[in-house]
């Protein structure tokens, strides 16, 4: 699931060490919602 977060993030231009802590856990919701 961190590959996808990480893919995620560099989708929208960003590095993970730029993003906030909300960007993160929304995109780490995506993944999750992705996966099921």
């Amino acid at each position: 699931r961190f590959q996808g977060v990480e893919k995620r993030i560099k989708a929208k231009g960003k590095a993970l060490s730029d993003c906030s802590l909300d960007e993160l856990e929304e995109a780490w919701q995506q993944v999750k919602q992705d996966e099921s």
